[in-house]
């Protein structure tokens, strides 16, 4: 802690408050400038980690409306396209995390796959993510009732046409 700067440790609020108020008044010299950087830093990895929790939240819901033939709706076609404005909002924000999208998507899809394998066990999951970063993103794209090939040793409902109601 520094000693110009008491607030950091003790009212996190009031340390960036203080911040701000000196980078405004340009008195750099002021600055707790190693916290300051830490904290910078961990907004960048907030930014990072707020892509990956939007392509978990698409993911899911993508493989689940793929999953729940019979209960689809439009309610959940809603739910799709929220969660691709909000991941595309984050990426015309910020357009340089585009950058770190196929990694991100990379271990999202892993925590998706692991978590719909102990739901949907008679489908075929793949070890990388089925979708392209562009498919995720095109409101027109919508997984195919084939995506995740079904095991041949358990009858599925993946075979059943879509239906489109109103849930």
């Amino acid at each position: 802690m520094s000693p110009q700067t008491p607030h950091y440790e003790e009212d996190f609020y009031a340390w960036i408050l203080e911040q701000a108020q000196l980078l405004k008044a340009r008195q750099f010299e002021a600055l707790d400038l190693d916290n300051l950087i830490d904290e910078v830093e961990s907004l960048a990895r907030q930014e990072r980690h707020l892509v990956q929790h939007r392509l978990e939240q698409l993911l899911t819901h993508l493989v689940a409306w793929w999953g729940n033939i019979p209960e689809r709706c439009r309610r959940w076609q809603s739910t799709i396209a929220m969660q691709r404005y909000e991941l595309q909002d984050i990426l015309n924000d910020s357009p340089s995390l585009a950058a770190v999208v196929p990694e991100e998507l990379a271990e999202a899809w892993a925590w998706v796959r692991q978590r719909s394998t102990e739901t949907w066990p008679y489908a075929a999951f793949p070890q990388d993510c089925p979708w392209t970063p562009a498919q995720l993103l095109d409101d027109d794209f919508w997984p195919a009732n084939d995506t995740f090939a079904v095991r041949a040793t358990e009858k599925s409902d993946a075979t059943r046409p879509a239906v489109d109601a109103d849930c």
